[in-house]
């Protein structure tokens, strides 16, 4: 008997060895409301029906258009200089090229600042079961927040390190 902790937690494996025998029904904005409330997140709508919430100090915006569209975009919480443009650029490009998710993208703003984004787009058009979309959207979460760790890494924030 080996004292190694196990690749996977339970829950993990019952999922993974398990068949979801649920039917996939229409993508909606109400089952992302669902979601967020089986999980016990915390977050807000508008009167479009997007979702807003926060993790790890980055704002998440979770949306889903009628042709069955789910939309998972992210910001993060820092705004960086356009004299970074470049080093941003080859940050997004690095990591464009070696990850599959999330797409991540830049915009310069009319004042010279700079947002990173990460995005993923998933057409939905025939339907996703719950545990579908459980998986779905955990992932465009921990995703995007890999990606703004390694921003984090990539460009530290200089008030973090003069303290």
């Amino acid at each position: 008997m080996s004292n190694e902790a196990p690749l996977f937690e339970d829950d993990a494996i019952s999922r993974i060895l398990t068949p979801d025998t649920a039917l996939p029904t229409q993508m909606t904005p109400t089952r992302l409301v669902e979601y967020m409330t089986r999980n016990n997140f915390t977050f807000f709508s508008d009167e479009h029906g997007d979702l807003f919430g926060i993790w790890d100090r980055r704002n998440f915006v979770f949306s889903v258009r009628e042709d069955g569209m789910l939309q998972v975009r992210a910001m993060w919480q820092r705004e960086a200089s356009i004299d970074r443009l470049e080093a941003l650029l080859e940050a997004l490009n690095y990591w464009n090229e070696s990850r599959i998710w999330p797409k991540t993208y830049l915009r310069v703003d009319d004042g010279g600042g700079v947002v990173m984004f990460a995005e993923q787009n998933h057409l939905l058009t025939d339907g996703i079961t719950d545990t579908q979309l459980d998986d779905l959207v955990d992932c465009a979460i921990s995703t995007s927040l890999m990606f703004f760790d390694f921003l984090e890494e990539t460009f530290p924030d200089p008030l973090k390190e003069a303290m």
